[in-house]
C-alpha cells in the first residue's frame, strides 16, 4: 500500500507477477497522486500565481469584450478614477496577498459584516470604502481596486485566518483562492451572460453587484463573493424589479 495526502492506494499482485494499482475512489475531483502538479513549480508557489494568473486573464477577456463593440462602457465617463490608477492600486494588492500567502476564511461571513461596516460607518467609507466606489461602472478588473488597507482588512486578513481555522492543504487553497478570484473578478465584469456558471452558481453575480455601484442600491447588496444569504437574512437584499421600481419613484415624484 503506498499512502498519499488523501487516502491510500491499493496494489494487487497478479499470477503473472504484475502488480497493478487502482487509484483512490474517495478524493476530491481535483485530487492529483503527482508530488507537484506542475513540472518545475512548487504546489506553494503554484498557489499564490494561480490567482493572479486567474483574476488578469478573466478579467482582461472581458476587458476585450468592453472594446470589441458588443457592448460599448460609454458610461464609464462617470467613474472618478482613470484605468492606469485601478491597474496600479490592483497590483499593489496582490503583492500584498501574495506576500500572506494568501489564506482562507469563511469569506461570505467576513466579508458581508466588515463590507457592510464599512457602508455604515461615514468616517470608513468616506475615508477607505469610497475608494472602490470611484467605479459607478464597474469592470472586471477593477474587481480588486480598492484603498490598500481596505484590500488588507477585506481580502487578505481574512483570507490568512482562514487556513489556519480550517487546516486547508496547499492544494486546497489554491483551488478555492482560483476560482473565488475568477468569482471576484466576474461579479465586476458587466455582463450578464446566460451560459456564464459562475452567474448560474447563486444569485449572487454580476447584476446583484452591479446594484450595489447604484446610487440607489448602494445601502444594499453587501454579500460577497458567493452566497447571498447574509443580504437575505437582515434585509439587505434589493432585486433589479425593486430598483426600477425606486427609479420611477424618484422620477414620479421629481415631475410633481
Amino acid at each position: 500500500m503506498t499512502s498519499s495526502n488523501y487516502t491510500q492506494t491499493s496494489c494487487s499482485l497478479l499470477n503473472t507477477n504484475t502488480s497493478v494499482c487502482f487509484p483512490p475512489t474517495d478524493v476530491p475531483f481535483y485530487y492529483s497522486s503527482k508530488p507537484i502538479l506542475v513540472e518545475g513549480i512548487a504546489d506553494s508557489i503554484l498557489a499564490l500565481a494561480a490567482p493572479i494568473i486567474a483574476y488578469w486573464v478573466s478579467s482582461l477577456l472581458f476587458h476585450f469584450l468592453d472594446i470589441s463593440g458588443w457592448k460599448w462602457l460609454d458610461n464609464t465617463k462617470k467613474n472618478l478614477v482613470s484605468r492606469t490608477e485601478v491597474v496600479i492600486a490592483v497590483i499593489f494588492q496582490q503583492v500584498v496577498q501574495t506576500a500572506l500567502g494568501y489564506v482562507w476564511f469563511i469569506i461570505d461571513t467576513w466579508q458581508y459584516f466588515l463590507h457592510r461596516f464599512m457602508h455604515v460607518n461615514k468616517w470608513f467609507y468616506k475615508r477607505f470604502h469610497s475608494w472602490h466606489h470611484r467605479l459607478y461602472v464597474p469592470y472586471a478588473f477593477g474587481a480588486l481596486y480598492n484603498h490598500p488597507l481596505e484590500g488588507f482588512a477585506l481580502d487578505s486578513l481574512g483570507a490568512a485566518l482562514a487556513e489556519y481555522l480550517t487546516g486547508m492543504t496547499t492544494r486546497q487553497a489554491l483551488v478555492l483562492f482560483t476560482v473565488s478570484t475568477f468569482k471576484t473578478v466576474d461579479d465586476h465584469c458587466g455582463y450578464k451572460l446566460p451560459f456564464d456558471p459562475l452567474q448560474l452558481m447563486s444569485g449572487n453575480n454580476a447584476d446583484y453587484h452591479d446594484i450595489h455601484h447604484q446610487q440607489i442600491g448602494i445601502k444594499s447588496n453587501f454579500a460577497q463573493p458567493f452566497f447571498i444569504h447574509w443580504d437575505v437574512l437582515l434585509g439587505t437584499r434589493m432585486t433589479r424589479e425593486e430598483l426600477e421600481l425606486r427609479r420611477r419613484k424618484g422620477k414620479g415624484e421629481k415631475a410633481q
